[in-house]
């Protein structure tokens, strides 16, 4: 017989395998089993209890408590515990039940992700061939992650590569995760994989092919399945050389047919063969050509320099020497001049493009007083020392003779000659503006000055002058001058530099030469410096037989250069327009 009871917001009290409090629901009672619900079901007959929260309303869905306690707690439960009693330890955050006398887990809610993740391998060094372990461990994990090299994955905690390559070498790295997430540290673990095949090794050279007699050549070894510290011997034919260890040799006294061989010793224990040597290398070394450098000084300035290096059997011959002089000529000859002297120095090549080299010293003598013959033209000219200064004492005659008032330009080698006759160059020398003489651009000289110069140096510009000697600047005439005047060379040339307008006043006839065809030209030429009444050029020729006029390198703004104009009585410094033609006296370097 079947009893049905139906009771609304009333509390039924059971004594069953849990307690339950509950509201607002239907609890049903029956010989199938009791039914808690708010439908009026009846409950599951294959239960005993059959509880459902309330799905069909606004109110919220409920579950089932069991008792909630703490390992304290639990422990201090009335004996004897029955077999099966069921609680939620608060302690582990376990659900657990009581048989056999203790009480035992049947689940564990997580807590945190993984921690102390650690990963190792069973070897960090094995062979080709081998079985490789990785050993995981982390706290609390219960998924694992593997990667590695050549493509390697699992899922294993802890899996076996079996027969493992070489491509196995590397990094692997364990990342340990459980339902609470993943572990936010990984671990790696790193091994080598060595390879069981045969040693070998190769060698290479470095310049390759043919070489010279003494040239540096460098042999470098390449070597496979070497191992970590391989070692290395070089051999020359079958003769150990003598501390040679390294993977690199570097000689420079090999000969023609030597041939150089590696012998290496791997490290690799995993090789089937530790030892290997490497193919030959024959080398072809050819010989040096002999070189020699002589010369035929000591020579005169003005004079010959003949270089002689070599033989004619050479391929080629290069030499060099002071400012930075060079000839591909066997033997060069030179005029001399005193800024030549100097070591120079031939490179010969032969046939097989070796070289070799040799040197000679030249010295060339110059004493002020004897003559100087210019390399260029071939025309010589007087010397004279003044105080410490050494001048031409004729003026200069270079170049090639143009019309007066035609534009000399320095593309090409000029002059004007009095009234355009050329016996009055021979005589007087030649007249060249100021920039063609000098070899400066008009204006370059800036503002006036006076005096001009510079406070070191000479100040002076080579221009039309032959090698190692240039056209005087306006103190170095100042130099002159104070010494003819006062026969004293004690001031250098800064002490003119700050002397304004000092240019001598009496010392016009210690510097006139005598010339039979101006007897007016009176002089004592007690200097030296022989200068005679050659005119200048203005407009047209004019005042040959009362002036001579000289440039100096010293310009004195625009359009105008400081010039010396010594007349029948006088001598003084002015000012000449650069357009004019004035001679030109050198000064040594």
């Amino acid at each position: 017989m079947k009893i049905k009871r139906t009771f609304i917001s009333a509390s039924c009290i059971m004594y069953v395998l849990l307690t339950f409090n509950f509201q607002l629901s239907t609890f049903n009672c029956s010989s199938q089993g009791i039914a808690i619900n708010v439908t009026g079901n009846d409950a599951n007959a294959a239960a005993m209890l059959d509880v459902q929260s309330d799905t069909s309303s606004d109110n919220s869905s409920q579950g089932l408590l069991i008792p909630r306690m703490s390992t304290a707690r639990r422990n201090a439960i009335t004996t004897p515990v029955p077999a099966s009693l069921l609680i939620y330890n608060t302690t582990t955050k376990c659900f657990e039940f009581f048989e056999n006398g203790v009480w035992q887990t049947i689940s564990c809610s997580c807590t945190s992700a993984p921690t102390a993740v650690n990963a190792s391998t069973s070897l960090t060094t094995l062979c080709a061939g081998s079985t490789l372990m990785l050993i995981g461990s982390a706290t609390g994990a219960t998924n694992w992650s593997w990667t590695g090299p050549n493509g390697f994955t699992s899922s294993s905690q802890s899996p076996a590569i079996s027969n493992i390559t070489t491509n196995g070498t590397g990094v692997y790295t364990l990342t340990a995760s459980n339902a609470c997430g993943t572990a936010t540290a990984v671990s790696t673990a790193s091994v080598t994989v060595n390879s069981s095949l045969a040693a070998s090794v190769s060698i290479a050279a470095v310049p390759s092919g043919a070489i010279c007699t003494g040239t540096s050549i460098t042999f470098t070894a390449t070597p496979t399945n070497g191992g970590t510290t391989p070692s290395y011997q070089w051999k020359k034919g079958a003769t150990n050389i003598s501390g040679e260890t390294n993977s690199t040799y570097t000689s420079t006294t090999l000969a023609n047919s030597d041939v150089i061989t590696c012998v290496l010793t791997s490290s690799n224990a995993c090789a089937s063969s530790l030892q290997a040597i490497s193919s030959g290398i024959s080398m072809t070394v050819n010989p040096n050509p002999t070189a020699s450098a002589s010369n035929n000084g000591p020579v005169t300035e003005g004079g010959t320099l003949t270089l002689t290096g070599g033989n004619g059997s050479l391929t080629s011959y290069s030499w060099s020497g002071p400012n930075s002089y060079s000839s591909n000529s066997q033997s060069p000859v030179l005029c001399a001049t005193t800024a030549m002297a100097g070591t120079y120095t031939i490179t010969v090549t032969n046939s097989n493009g070796c070289t070799s080299s040799a040197s000679t010293i030249v010295t060339v003598n110059f004493t002020c007083g004897n003559t100087l013959t210019d390399c260029r033209d071939g025309k010589t000219y007087t010397t004279v020392s003044i105080g410490d200064q050494c001048w031409m004492a004729q003026n200069l005659n270079y170049g090639n003779q143009v019309i007066i008032n035609t534009s000399i330009t320095q593309t090409t080698n000029q002059k004007w000659c009095y009234d355009d006759n050329a016996s009055k160059c021979i005589t007087y020398g030649g007249m060249y503006q100021w920039s063609y003489a000098t070899g400066q651009a008009s204006g370059s000289g800036g503002v006036s000055c006076n005096p001009c110069g510079p406070t070191t140096g000479h100040g002076g510009v080579r221009g039309l002058c032959p090698s190692g000697w240039h056209i005087p600047s306006d103190l170095e005439f100042d130099q002159m001058e104070y010494f003819i005047e006062n026969n004293s060379s004690s001031y250098s040339l800064s002490y003119f530099q700050t002397t304004t307008g000092y240019r001598g006043s009496t010392i016009g006839s210690k510097m006139k030469g005598v010339d039979s065809n101006y007897p007016g030209w009176s002089s004592t030429n007690t200097s030296g410096f022989a200068m005679l009444p050659g005119g200048i050029v203005y407009g047209g020729s004019c005042y040959i037989g009362s002036y001579a006029g000289f440039w100096t390198a010293s310009e004195d703004g625009l359009g105008s250069a400081w010039s010396r104009l010594i007349s029948e009585q006088s001598n003084r410094g002015a000012q000449g327009h650069e357009e004019s033609g004035y001679s030109v006296r050198c000064i040594k370097d």
